[in-house]
């Protein structure tokens, strides 16, 4: 979708910024900020000026034709016309669907002229105030070395390098990531980056002068600093308010994923009326020079560029507050949770026994030692009953249940909980959508350690259950589901239990679990690059699941199958490897018409690949059988046909 105009659109009062989301995660949506975005967007309607997610393309080059019609005609351009930009499908894009861009900086190289892209979208109207919003992900293993730009707005000639922000021609509102990093490229690969305003106005640079860009790093409400990983989405989201002419009150300020890590409201970004913002400056490379160049060939991916000018406000909005735990205004949680308005932040720090029922839009944060206990061991210690509230940084310890979110909320983030010996660790009640739970761990439940039923646009991302008595994650008739490096550890029952159409499963772990390491149910999954090992059954199962594309799995060492599909139709099964399991690497039983491409199976208790007497009108091509105790390829059928398909040392026989 692509869109450059004034259009006008009307949301609700919940979903007035509908383009939040933690990705990280898409990983993962957060109406949080909506509430607390900025001050003039809190009533009316907002304007969107350009949107753009790449989905009205086809994965390939991205050609100078589609820049020009995609971002309004730029200029001029790096990065396009020397092959440095793509585009990209299905699991590469946010969400595992779609499309999406990918900018290539390669090996050895720094530079506007040797790595990334640039581009300026001008906008057809010039502004006093916008908002941007994007995602990015780095590439898995992506080495930041010592730090590269990211896009911002911007006005007039939009200087950089040496080309001073004098308050007429022009400023500009870049970003970084960087990571302080001095030593040589690649010695020692630095996975994880700082990220900063790289702003250049009247007063920024270290001589306060224009000269230079700022370097004002992103912070949490503790005053840390934003830390970025590969191999996660981000939302971004940029906000910039001139200021007027002559006095320093123009705003900047910067959300990830929801919440705010830089807030400016003292800046100069002109000393004219006539400079405004009419840009956009897409700017990503490395550097720096030489001593910030790539250490190895890296991606960066984009998506979900959207440009919003803020409604006029029709009432002054509260300002939000910071309100912390314990202090001589707020002795006790309940005391600061009573008094907290949406938008606030609630920050409690130390050990605490209560039950917190959040049913108010805000922040209720801990730190990285914050302890809570439940005050009554039979009721949920934290229960999440408003849309758009966000729990993080909390460890819990025992009790029934350790989170709860409530049916029908929406727009919730649940970040970095740490959950101990409760009976169960987070369960999500029908009918919640845009939820995100990320970062946490769920350890030693009585039951299962996460549990989401009848929910909409879920996302897990690195979520952890382990040493459960029960299944690790029980996912039943959601929609939209994504899990991204998730892990199912010594769980007494399955490790993931997927019922629901269109799952999205990549870099999951489920090790050492006493069921199945994935069982998935229903149809349209897609399934890439998972591990099941050391499983009491099969490392993958798939039960009445159609239309599935399943590919580069690794499955070995379990008590059962590989992989085994019963009663499916139409699978994709590509490129997968199933290695010394029990029993057989991949066995079709009742299944139907799957693609069966590339795949590789060694050292299986019984055949490589097995199909019952009902499983008809499947293709195999290229796939390898060795070294299992029965057959490399045993049908009972009479109808599979194994030609083009490799077998050799199988116990049995290689075909039969």
């Amino acid at each position: 979708m692509l869109r450059l105009g004034r259009e006008r659109l009307v949301f609700g009062p919940a979903f007035n910024l509908c383009f939040l989301q933690d990705c990280p995660l898409h990983m993962f949506r957060s109406i949080f900020a909506s509430l607390v975005l900025f001050t003039t967007a809190a009533y009316g309607q907002d304007t969107v000026v350009f949107e753009n997610n790449f989905d009205h393309h086809s994965a390939g080059v991205y050609t100078e034709a589609q820049l020009e019609a995609d971002w309004n005609a730029p200029p001029w351009d790096n990065g396009v016309g020397e092959g440095r930009v793509e585009i990209v499908e299905g699991a590469e894009a946010f969400g595992g669907s779609g499309s999406a861009l990918a900018v290539h900086y390669p090996a050895d190289s720094f530079g506007v002229r040797g790595t990334g892209a640039q581009w300026q979208l001008e906008l057809e109207e010039e502004y006093e105030e916008l908002v941007v919003s994007y995602r990015v992900k780095f590439r898995d293993g992506f080495d930041f070395v010592r730090g590269g730009k990211l896009p911002g707005l911007a006005g007039g000639s939009a200087p950089t390098g040496s080309a001073p922000a004098d308050g007429v021609r022009g400023w500009t509102g870049r970003l970084m990531w960087r990571t302080d990093f001095t030593g040589t490229s690649g010695s020692p690969a630095q996975t994880t980056s700082d990220a900063i305003s790289y702003a250049k106005h009247l007063d920024s640079g270290f001589d306060q002068d224009g000269r230079q860009e700022d370097q004002v790093y992103w912070e949490d409400d503790a005053n840390q600093r934003i830390v970025l990983e590969s191999g996660a989405w981000y939302q971004i989201k940029q906000h910039v308010r001139m200021n007027t002419p002559g006095e320093a009150d123009g705003i900047l300020q910067i959300w990830l994923d929801g919440v705010l890590v830089l807030d400016q409201n003292n800046l100069r970004f002109r000393s004219i009326a006539d400079l405004k913002i009419d840009q956009m400056f897409f700017s990503t490379f490395f550097g720096g020079g030489s001593s910030w160049r790539t250490s190895k060939d890296e991606v960066v991916f984009f998506d979900d560029f959207v440009i919003t000018e803020p409604a006029a406000e029709t009432e002054p909005p509260a300002e939000p507050r910071f309100l912390k735990v314990p202090s001589d205004d707020y002795p006790t949680i309940q005391d600061a949770l009573d008094d907290a308005n949406a938008g606030d932040t609630v920050s409690v720090r130390g050990s605490h026994t209560a039950n917190i029922v959040i049913d108010k839009a805000i922040l209720f944060s801990g730190n990285s030692s914050t302890e809570l206990e439940p005050a009554d061991p039979y009721l949920p210690t934290i229960t999440i009953a408003s849309d758009g509230a966000t729990v993080r940084r909390f460890q819990i310890d025992g009790g029934s249940l350790a989170v709860l979110v409530k049916a029908g909320v929406g727009n919730v983030v649940v970040d970095d909980i740490e959950s101990q010996d409760s009976d169960e660790g987070i369960v999500v009640e029908p009918g919640c959508q845009d939820l995100i739970i990320k970062r946490s761990d769920f350890i030693g439940c009585q039951g299962d350690a996460v549990s989401v039923t009848g929910c909409s646009n879920v996302e897990l991302f690195r979520v952890e259950a382990r040493d459960n008595d029960r299944s690790g994650f029980v996912l039943m008739d959601n929609q939209d589901l994504r899990l991204e490096r998730c892990r199912a550890i010594r769980c007494q029952s399955d490790g993931f239990m997927i019922v629901g159409d269109a799952a999205s499963l990549e870099k999951n772990l489920a090790d050492s679990n006493q069921g199945t390491g994935f069982v998935i149910m229903s149809d349209n999954h897609e399934i890439f690059d998972n591990n099941a090992k050391k499983n009491g059954e099969a490392g993958f199962a798939f039960v009445g699941s159609d239309h599935n594309e399943v590919t580069e799995n690794l499955s070995r060492s379990n008590d059962g199958a590989g992989f085994v599909w019963r009663n499916c139709s139409d699978n994709v099964v590509y490129d997968n490897v199933g290695q010394s399991n029990d029993g057989d690497g991949f066995a079709f039983i009742g299944c139907t018409d799957c693609f069966i491409d590339s795949n590789f199976v060694d050292e299986s208790g019984q055949s490589g690949f097995y199909f019952d007497a009902a499983a008809t009108g499947s293709t195999l091509t290229d796939n390898r059988a060795n070294e299992n105790d029965e057959f490399g390829f045993l049908s009972e059928n009479g109808d599979t046909d194994f030609s083009g398909n490799y077998a050799r040392d199988n116990g049995a026989g290689d075909f039969s």
